[in-house]
């Protein structure tokens, strides 16, 4: 898997955290030139799936653009970086290439090169298609826009839309975010992933709620919010096959359910992406690693990126496996974990499980420990107690 960061944006979103920048053309620019630097320095950083003469490796699963908002590169930036990744891996029909865009980026020209250069999946960042809402998170667009954004990707051919959507906003009501789910539904869309709002320190958001001009709403609110939404994806015909993810059938996200697989190796390219290597010799559990948040220090070094790595241990491992697994609807392999870690390890998650096991926030299903759907608003507690510190 590849992951490209664009780190540009034209305004900070209030509750955003992520690593961005609202540089304009001229950073783009100079950001395409080192980003291509980067591709071909880290190509043998995924093996088996670079193209050498006539021999083809294995496709890469997905490629994602994510930001930041990727949407404000043009189409003729996205094609060139494209093109730079097609010549150091093997891409096929199944290959999942997904674009983050805002709403008010997509124009039916913009779209029609989009599809034309092989992009087959668009997340769209809609948030709320509450127009109060969307102005207290700062977001450029309003609902009609998101709509249309929508309708504009079906006529262009790309048929395979995610939609982002966040609950507990400030202000929002329960009959606010059922319009807001019910409205999604009714575009066809084939994705959805709803996001409880995380007010991150030091944002615009956390400011205001700190000086008392935005309250969140009650927890009773939330957990009614979050109700909603899996009762009305079920009954749209979505599967609800990660936390906060929800999708048609064969259409779950492939890159997205590569993170949860800590079987899955990526490459996050540009200033911010993280990556992570597969066990090898000098690292019998894996390494993580993510490139520095500073454009400018990126810029100055191309194809060296600035970077800190972690070597991880087993324990490190182990809980990785247990956190990402538990997320999913499929649910931990217990018999799969015993075969990779030590057995003792197996032994203390059943004793750490037993209590959860006998409330019912946690059931065993053949070899696979779950967490049923009625405790996915309590995952965090219930995974941080299956935490295994040495």
């Amino acid at each position: 898997m590849i992951y490209v960061h664009v780190p540009f944006c034209a305004s900070r979103c209030t509750y955003c955290d992520f690593y961005s920048t609202t540089g304009g053309v001229e950073q783009r620019q100079a950001y395409v030139k080192v980003l291509k630097e980067e591709i071909k320095a880290r190509a043998h950083e995924l093996k088996k799936v670079r193209k050498s003469g006539r021999e083809e490796g294995v496709p890469l699963r997905s490629i994602y653009f994510g930001g930041g908002t990727p949407s404000r590169l043009t189409a003729e930036e996205i094609e060139e970086i494209l093109d730079t990744l097609r010549q150091f891996y093997f891409l096929d029909d199944a290959t999942e290439v997904t674009l983050e865009a805002n709403p008010d980026d997509l124009t039916d020209s913009f779209l029609s090169a989009l599809k034309k250069m092989g992009i087959n999946r668009v997340s769209l960042g809609v948030q709320t298609f509450n127009d109060d809402l969307l102005k207290v998170i700062h977001r450029r667009h309003d609902a009609a826009t998101a709509v249309r954004a929508v309708e504009r990707l079906q006529r262009a051919g790309i048929r395979n839309i995610s939609l982002d959507l966040i609950y507990s906003l400030p202000l929002q009501t329960l009959e606010s975010f059922r319009h807001d789910v019910r409205t999604a539904l009714s575009l066809g869309v084939t994705h959805l992933s709803a996001y409880a709002l995380m007010v991150a320190e030091g944002t615009v958001m956390a400011r205001r709620i700190d000086a008392h001009e935005l309250a969140l709403p009650d927890e009773e609110t939330v957990l009614k919010e979050y109700d909603t939404l899996c009762e009305m994806t079920a009954a749209a015909g979505m599967e609800h096959y990660e936390i906060s993810n929800f999708a048609l059938p064969n259409f779950h996200s492939r890159h997205n359910s590569g993170y949860w697989d800590t079987e899955v190796a990526y490459v996050g390219l540009g200033p911010g992406a993280h990556s992570f290597r597969l066990a090898s010799e000098d690292a019998p559990w894996g390494v993580r690693r993510h490139n520095l948040s500073d454009l400018g220090a990126w810029l100055k070094r191309p194809g060296q990126p600035p970077f800190q790595e972690e070597v991880l241990t087993e324990e490190d491992a182990f809980n990785e496996t247990v956190m990402t697994a538990l997320r999913t609807s499929a649910g931990l392999n217990l018999q799969k974990l015993e075969q990779h870690f030590s057995p003792r390890r197996l032994e203390r998650l059943l004793q750490d499980a037993h209590v959860h096991l006998k409330r019912g926030t946690l059931c065993l299903i053949g070899q696979h420990l779950r967490l049923p759907e009625a405790a996915f608003p309590v995952s965090n507690d219930v995974i941080s107690d299956l935490f295994q510190v040495e």
